[in-house]
């Protein structure tokens, strides 16, 4: 069973945390939350989350969210903390932050989301291959390769897509 490989938790666990925000956990923070999927529990100030079986994704779920490395405010403010939020995200949040309404009668394949892949360089439902619209260990040239950090939002950055957002 694959799940079981002694690999397989520590590599989940790190694509989690970096799907939800950080691009480049630390190696403690792999390694919490790595203990709540194999423990399938994680507690935090006595409240407990999960069922104690393996790869239990409300302990994972928890061990991330409530982690200090997530909510510290020192680590926001570090450079290499965060990571770059995709350009179809960004105009998401932009149209959220309008209180944008969809029209009934306009429909999705015809609608404001026409040619996003032209515009901002990614489009709903559309990546290229069957895996991301990135890859999940690109780094940037300059100072995130010389450091071994990765940006893997950073490879769909292009100046036209920079200048359609």
């Amino acid at each position: 069973h694959l799940l079981r490989y002694p690999s397989a938790a520590p590599f989940i666990s790190k694509k989690l945390i970096q799907y939800h925000g950080i691009s480049n956990p630390s190696p403690g923070f792999v390694e919490r939350v790595t203990r709540a999927f194999v423990g399938g529990s994680y507690n935090n100030s006595g409240v407990v989350f999960g069922n104690f079986k393996y790869g239990d994704l409300k302990a994972v779920a928890a061990a991330i969210s409530l982690d200090p490395e997530s909510s510290s405010l020192v680590i926001d403010e570090d450079p290499a903390s965060g990571n770059v939020r995709e350009p179809l995200l960004k105009v998401i949040q932009f149209m959220r932050s309008l209180s944008f309404r969809r029209r009934p009668n306009v429909k999705f394949r015809h609608g404001l989301f026409d040619e996003m892949s032209y515009k901002v360089g990614q489009m709903v439902f559309d990546p290229p291959d069957q895996f991301s619209f990135f890859s999940s260990d690109y780094s940037p040239p300059g100072v995130f390769a010389e450091t071994d950090m990765v940006s893997p939002e950073s490879e769909l950055l292009s100046m036209s897509s920079v200048v359609g957002l």
